[in-house]
């Protein structure tokens, strides 16, 4: 995937004291489940090695095997930063993973990074079945769909459509609602298609299906399933930054993007660490009718949290969210309303130019994501699906 040592460019602090001992390095995770936080420390930790160890190019063992993933996006990323190491910085990778099933990850199980664990081959044969796998354009079976969109891909391909029609036709195995299916696979192409043409770089799509869990709560005796997507691209270009430019850097602003400005001369009062800049021109991309392509006569806007408010209806549960820079949005259903106006401000009273997102729906992490990055996770109850 295009861009893929951006994540080191943009993270580059270092964990200095990894040691090594018959040229391996091992760098272990002692956080109980994978998120931003501990993915940022393997991150320092690689910078380290590197930058203690130049020119020798160590085994880096990577021991997982204390933590589970929290969800899809995470153990994207770190396919992602695996990537990087053993093609961009040369570096070989053994990994030691924990193999718990969680609804939420259960694709993990699909993941190439089930192949840098493997003791039956060499590492070096590892590290490169891994590099071939994380570069194949499409990885289809009956459980997982990967698919790559190359920057490159001409404007006039109908890639977008073969996209929605992959996924509909993925999810019609496990899931009965056409509904909600067809909604889901326009949220998909979508996205993957704003993200393509936003950012000029390659979008990564990678969905599964889990099955047959029980609820956490045991409050009642139904299997469980959950659709899990990542929409991903790595560029220097985050979602809002379009945006951003267009509306500070205009004259004249015709009165929706007028409204855009007059929300931020607002909301840049209550700026802080948690509610930053970068956050407002994130929540301001996804308005209906914006639009950060140059073009004023682009309308634009995604639409995605009406898009999820609906499609939230048929499902028992969901946990979306959108990541960009240092920057988190969580599409919470009761924070997805709108005004009549069509805006949304990520509260409960849909106020945008006036109004704060609500505690807890917007967030800073110390890990900087270049690009955006989505994970939607939709649970439904197994009883729907299709005979």
């Amino acid at each position: 995937m295009d861009n893929s040592d951006l994540i080191f460019s943009y993270n580059t602090s270092t964990i200095s004291n990894i040691l090594m001992k018959k040229r391996v390095c091992t760098i272990k995770c002692h956080a109980h489940r994978l998120t931003a936080t501990p993915l940022l420390r393997i991150v320092k930790s690689i910078n380290g090695v590197a930058k203690k160890y130049d020119g020798i190019k160590p085994m880096i063992d990577l021991d997982l095997s204390g933590a589970v993933m929290e969800d899809k996006l995470v153990y994207i990323l770190l396919e992602n930063i695996c990537y990087a190491t053993i093609k961009k910085k040369g570096y070989p990778i053994r990994l030691r993973l924990n193999q718990q099933d969680m609804i939420q990850a259960s694709g993990f199980k699909y993941s190439p990074l089930q192949l840098l664990c493997q003791d039956k081959t060499t590492i070096e044969e590892n590290c490169n079945n891994y590099v071939s796998y994380y570069e194949a354009k499409l990885n289809v079976s009956t459980t997982h769909y990967r698919r790559i969109v190359s920057k490159n891909e001409k404007v006039d391909s109908d890639i977008f459509c073969t996209i929605m029609s992959d996924v509909r036709s993925f999810l019609r195995l496990f899931y009965g609602d056409l509904k909600r299916i067809q909604e889901i696979a326009e949220v998909v192409a979508e996205l993957c298609g704003n993200a393509w043409e936003h950012s000029h770089s390659d979008c990564l799509i990678d969905l599964d299906v889990a099955n047959d869990f029980m609820r956490a709560d045991k409050a009642d005796d139904y299997l469980y399933g959950c659709i899990n997507i990542v929409i991903l691209n790595l560029s220097e270009q985050l979602i809002g930054d379009g945006l951003q430019k267009k509306i500070l850097s205009a004259d004249c602003l015709d009165e929706r993007y007028k409204t855009v400005r007059d929300a931020y001369d607002f909301h840049r009062l209550h700026f802080d660490e948690t509610y930053t800049e970068e956050t407002f021109w994130g929540i301001a991309a996804f308005q209906d009718k914006i639009s950060g392509r140059p073009e004023w006569g682009k309308t634009g806007g995604t639409g995605l949290p009406r898009m999820i408010r609906s499609i939230e209806k048929g499902f028992e549960g969901l946990h979306c969210y959108c990541c960009s820079g240092n920057s988190f949005i969580i599409f919470l259903p009761s924070a997805l309303e709108y005004s009549k106006e069509g805006w949304i401000g990520f509260n409960q009273n849909g106020e945008f130019k006036s109004g704060l997102p609500m505690p807890g729906i917007v967030g800073h992490n110390e890990f900087y994501l270049p690009g955006t990055g989505f994970n939607l996770a939709f649970v439904f109850r197994r009883d729907e699906v299709l005979a």
